[in-house]
């Protein structure tokens, strides 16, 4: 049987990997929440903290969190990502 690596297989296919298609997907998604005007909830929700402590079977990794820490590996902080959010090609 003939194996072969994943990266080579999405090269010869032209596709990207799944890991990189849900991460323009969410960076897209953050974009859009962003341009929202101040009222939405889902531009609230973006810098909400909670108060107190969750329960303990609550997973500690949130998506604030996540996208936090995605951002320190660009070296962007959540002014340069709004600006380029408003800055966009259309």
């Amino acid at each position: 049987m003939n194996h072969f690596e994943q990266s080579s297989a999405y090269a010869d296919c032209s596709q990207e990997s799944l890991t990189t298609i849900s991460m323009q997907r969410c960076w897209r998604w953050l974009g859009i929440v962003i341009r929202q005007e101040d009222g939405f909830i889902t531009k609230i929700a973006l810098h909400w903290t909670l108060q107190g402590k969750c329960r303990q079977d609550r997973p500690k990794m949130t998506w604030q969190r996540t996208v936090e820490s995605e951002m320190k590996i660009w070296n962007h902080n959540w002014g340069t990502i709004e600006k380029l959010a408003r800055d966009r090609q259309k």
